[in-house]
């Protein structure tokens, strides 16, 4: 049924490359499908659901262009169901079975800064012209509204969720809609170039819960093979987001009420569950919020630290706003007042100036802001010869985008299978050791442990939720140090499972953009992954004892973080401007930006950039090659 689903829709065929379906083996193939296929999608239902886990944006989201598409084709509306889920959703073998650990998940800090998001793209879909509704679980609210509506839709669509728990979410309703025959699709909008148009599906077109067998064959070992692999269909996908072909079109079905599901509505009086129709019930839990009642709250942070599900010891991140509009802030201020790109490669390493780099991974990963716009403009960049581009590109590209296709191949990528056979055999040969040390959970957690840098790098994460990639690094691999003589229970593969379980305990519950694939490759690189042995057949060590500044670094850095983010927001005119007009295309900058360790910049300064104009300007300019023009038209 959903090729049949599939067949008929008019899409640009690169969109189509994004959609994975749970097409039932020996599933007809063609348009029409069946005559009990065009009887089932015609009168069982009269909604096209969407549920959205890790694109939380409006622009260039794929997903919600095939729900609107789906539901064009089908003259139906489409109602939209956004849940903030739980540690509840989050597999047994993903959590970790030592005493004293804490919710991962459901976090007053993750939490606010999904709403944050949500409270954006929730009234853009609305104004779009769909039905939606928020929810967040919690102790007594986890009632499976999301199964109950997916056996009553026309069709369900998700986003590729990659990993847990957003994994174990959609493969839960995977299962409803195969009980109920009702199609349903995955849509990549994380990554430019969808790993599922380019790996080959192995196995079973679904994948039961709790299976954690390889899905996918084909993904390359090293990142730069990925990038390789992919590199000639980058630009095609880039191009097509940018043109459009990933936006919803115009709804032919609209639903203009926000309070849609709480009153008679013609032919959707009746599919919602009791429990919305009653607004006596508390929200968001029992019932979901409308729109309106989301944006009505004063301070969503403030509603995050009370929320009895939440977890309010991880506090919010007062330094960033979830929104797509604060994200793209970010970035362009990023570019243009602190010369990001220019001084990227020159700066990055250093974490006492946290502003060296874009900040962006936290946005990047729940899609809050859209990868194929950095991606275009940072190419823009590159092509003309923007110092620190070429850099940039192969963090935001080369590293990011491997670590989606080894998420998509091996069931979340956060398995201790990931770990490699000879890193795992290394850890095993190091034996228990009733010498050295061997912090606790709690030590860990709180920074208390027998090193003062670590401490502090451990600190810096838990108070801004953040943490340099390049300090990263080393905080991973001191705890892989001193778990490796320690953490064996005596079975193959012991020392490496709780290694990696710690680690990602440790980087998901803190970092807000932990719970994604580019944060597990960079704790898996700390134990050997896509890396290579050492001369004595053992995982590469660099304590945080060895770091290149101390504990009063990354303390200086903390404060350095918070007050220049707070002086960006004050600034004036660097609000939704496309980067590629504050970057001088073509010209350089007649005078640099001069940043402190502070990272703090005198935006006043930045009029001094020279800029030719926009991205379009330089494109029919005499500066710009053929090759370039021909790149980006």
């Amino acid at each position: 049924m959903s090729s049949a689903v599939l067949a008929c829709l008019r899409i640009d065929p690169l969109l189509k490359e994004r959609i994975v379906g749970t097409a039932k083996p020996g599933e007809r193939q063609d348009c029409g499908g069946s005559a009990a296929d065009k009887s089932l999608l015609s009168s069982k239902a009269s909604f096209v659901l969407y549920l959205p886990t890790v694109l939380l944006r409006y622009e260039h989201n794929p997903a919600f262009a095939v729900a609107c598409h789906i539901a064009n084709s089908r003259s139906v509306p489409v109602v939209v169901l956004a849940t903030v889920l739980d540690d509840a959703s989050l597999p047994e073998n993903r959590k970790l079975s030592d005493g004293g650990a804490a919710p991962i998940v459901m976090t007053s800090r993750r939490l606010a800064f999904q709403l944050e998001a949500l409270s954006q793209c929730a009234r853009e879909w609305s104004e779009h012209g769909a039905g939606v509704a928020v929810r967040v679980h919690g102790p007594g609210c986890r009632i499976p509204d999301h199964l109950t509506l997916s056996g009553r839709a026309v069709a369900v669509v998700t986003d590729e969720p990659f990993v847990h728990p957003y994994l174990t979410y959609v493969r839960r309703v995977e299962k409803a809609c195969r009980a109920a025959e009702v199609p349903c699709f995955r849509v990549d909008g994380s990554t430019t170039v969808p790993p599922c148009g380019v790996l080959k599906r192995v196995g079973r077109e679904y994948v039961d819960l709790g299976n954690d067998s390889p899905c996918y064959s084909g993904v390359s070992a090293k990142a730069w093979m990925w990038q390789k692999k992919t590199e000639s269909r980058r630009m095609g996908h880039v191009r097509a987001a940018m043109n459009g072909a990933f936006d919803a079109p115009a709804l032919s079905i609209r639903i203009n009420s926000d309070s849609f599901f709480s009153e008679g509505n013609g032919s959707l009086s009746n599919i919602f569950p009791k429990n919305w129709r009653d607004a006596a019930l508390p929200a968001p839990g029992r019932r979901p919020w409308s729109v309106s009642e989301l944006r009505s709250l004063t301070n969503v942070k403030d509603w995050a630290m009370n929320w009895p599900g939440a977890d309010n010891t991880v506090p919010v991140c007062t330094q960033t706003v979830g929104t797509t509009s604060a994200g793209y802030r970010r970035w362009n201020y990023w570019v243009r007042a602190r010369n990001g790109l220019v001084e990227y490669a020159r700066r990055r390493n250093d974490p006492r100036q946290p502003h060296a780099s874009s900040r962006m991974s936290c946005y990047l990963n729940l899609g809050i802001v859209s990868i194929f716009r950095l991606v275009y403009e940072v190419k823009a960049a590159q092509l003309n010869g923007i110092a620190g581009a070429d850099k940039f590109e192969g963090e935001i590209v080369k590293w990011r985008e491997q670590s989606y296709a080894h998420a998509q191949g091996n069931a979340g990528g956060d398995l201790p299978s990931a770990v490699p056979s000879w890193a795992a055999k290394y850890l095993d040969k190091c034996g228990a050791s009733p010498d050295g040390y061997s912090p606790s959970l709690g030590q860990l957690q709180t920074g208390t442990t027998s090193s003062d840098t670590w401490n502090a790098m451990q600190r810096y994460l838990v108070n801004t939720g953040e943490l340099h990639n390049n300090a990263r690094m080393t905080w991973g691999k001191t705890v892989v140090h001193w778990g490796k003589t320690h953490w064996h229970d005596g079975s193959a593969g012991a020392a490496a499972a709780r290694i990696l379980r710690t680690l990602c305990y440790l980087n998901d519950r803190f970092a807000l953009d932990g719970l994604s694939p580019p944060s597990y490759a960079g704790l898996l690189w700390c134990m050997g992954w896509s890396d290579k042995p050492t001369s004595w057949k053992g995982i590469s060590e660099k304590g945080a004892h060895q770091y290149r500044i101390g504990p009063g670094g990354f303390q200086q850095a903390e404060i350095n973080l918070l007050a220049a983010e707070m002086k960006a927001r004050r600034s004036i005119g660097c609000g939704q401007q496309s980067a590629l007009d504050m970057v001088a295309i073509g010209q350089g900058a007649s005078k640099r930006i001069k940043t402190g360790d502070e990272g703090e910049a005198d935006v006043e300064s930045t009029c001094s950039l020279r800029s030719s104009g926009t991205l379009h300007t330089w494109l029919s300019s005499s500066d710009c090659s053929s090759q370039s023009k021909k790149q980006f038209s």
